[in-house]
């Protein structure tokens, strides 16, 4: 019998995210750290197993009519005073140009300086979800990839 080289993985739930753009909101990042152009930024709350506080987003995309490439930068404040940073590279899809509905998937890499929350540091996850650009409002559900051989009491 031999061995997969490969550590396995799984994905596990993080967090689900409730976000709303803010109109005038100063990106969370220089524009020139930016990739692609510069769409907004906005805020709000996540809560989940193992995550939970509030973020603060700013949203650089490549423009499409009914795709387009998104690179989302975050910053997560944890109710316990923790900090963790995101970066995504992702996209989002609308069905036709009438939809204000679009759905949206990206990778995410995390990072944080936080002894209590090193297991999440340089891990990669993903989220998935719906952006509503009539209502500005966004919901996600982010999951990281945990390998078989970490702790799954986070």
């Amino acid at each position: 019998m031999t061995t997969s080289p490969h550590t396995a993985t799984r994905l596990e739930h993080l967090f689900d995210a409730e976000l709303e753009y803010r109109p005038g909101m100063d990106p969370i990042v220089p524009v020139e750290e930016g990739e692609g152009s510069l769409t907004g930024s906005g805020d709000g709350t996540i809560a989940g197993p193992h995550v939970d506080g509030s973020i603060s987003w700013t949203l650089f995309e490549h423009p499409g009519e009914t795709a387009c490439a998104m690179n989302p930068t975050a910053v997560i404040e944890t109710r316990d005073g923790a900090t963790i940073r995101v970066q995504g590279r992702g996209w989002g899809r609308r069905p036709d140009l009438e939809s204000t509905r679009w759905r949206v998937g990206a990778a995410l890499r995390f990072a944080t300086d936080d002894e209590r929350y090193r297991w999440l540091d340089d891990t990669l996850g993903v989220w998935e979800g719906e952006f509503d650009a009539e209502a500005h409002k966004a919901r996600y559900r982010a999951y990281w990839q945990r390998p078989d051989d970490a702790k799954a009491d986070r």
